[in-house]
Order: structure tokens, then sequence, then C-alpha cells
């Protein structure tokens, strides 16, 4: 079979394309960013960005955390991925959905508002945490004693 792929990048998304084809009921089987050289330092370019994007566009928060985690493990024949299941790899990401007024865009530089955009919390790799915008997995700063850069 064929898949179909959002693929988010520097030229490759516009929200009249996607909002057609949503209408109609075609909703792409994964979601990613593209990410490209030409779009690596684009904020457009992050998966958490895209999602938001496709929440904007109508589609529920299971749909959009199924096309970015379950199905492109199936489509990558490695199921052990992209699920929380005993004896996977710790892989996760705490994502947050936010409320409020958020502006996105897309290839063109045409600009959506929406009500919502998730944001990454923490991201767990392998069992390691590779990202934490929050500190949730930090001790307290009182805690901490003397520091250092000096060597």
């Amino acid at each position: 079979g064929v898949l179909f792929d959002a693929g988010h990048g520097d030229t490759g998304f516009r929200f009249h394309t996607a909002e057609t084809a949503l209408r109609q009921g075609f909703l792409p089987d994964t979601l990613s960013t593209g990410l490209n050289r030409d779009s690596i330092l684009l904020q457009r370019a992050t998966m958490t960005n895209v999602l938001s994007k496709f929440l904007a566009l109508g589609m529920t928060l299971p749909q959009v955390i199924e096309r970015a985690t379950v199905n492109p493990a199936k489509a990558l024949r490695r199921p052990e991925l992209g699920t929380l299941s005993e004896g996977s790899e710790a892989d996760i990401a705490l994502l947050e959905l936010r409320t409020g007024a958020f502006g996105f865009v897309d290839s063109g530089g045409a600009k959506r508002s929406a009500k919502q955009e998730l944001h990454c919390v923490l991201t767990v790799r392998n069992g390691a945490v590779v990202w934490d915008s929050e500190g949730l997995a930090a001790g307290d700063w009182r805690d901490a004693g003397p520091y250092t850069n000096f060597k």
C-alpha cells in the first residue's frame, strides 16, 4: 500500500491544501517535519509545531498523536517503537496542550490562528532525559551546592 505523510519542512505544506484534503476525509497516515538543510532553523519545522497545525486544521489530539507515534513505527516495521508497552525502549515525549491565542505559518508564509498548541515539556530517549524545558527532572537550585565554570 501507499502511505501519505505530511512531511512539513520549508516548502511542502500549505494550509489551503491540507484543509481541502482533511475536509474530504483524506487524513495523512503519518505526520513529520520533513526536516532538511533548508528548514532546520525554521520554527515551523518542529514536531510540536506540525502537530499543532493539524490540531488547528481540525484533527483530534488522539489522531495527531497516533500519526506521530504508532503509525510511523508501523510504517518502519518497528512495532516496538511508538508505544509505551512493557519492554519497549523508554522514548517518551511529555506534551502539554496549551490554550490561548497562537499563530502558525505554512510554507508559503500564510498564517493560521488557533486556540491550542502542543508544547514539549520533557523528552526521554532510551531512558535518559534529553530535553527538560520546565526543569521537571532537575533538582531544586537551593540544593545544588556551589558550582563554577572555572576548571
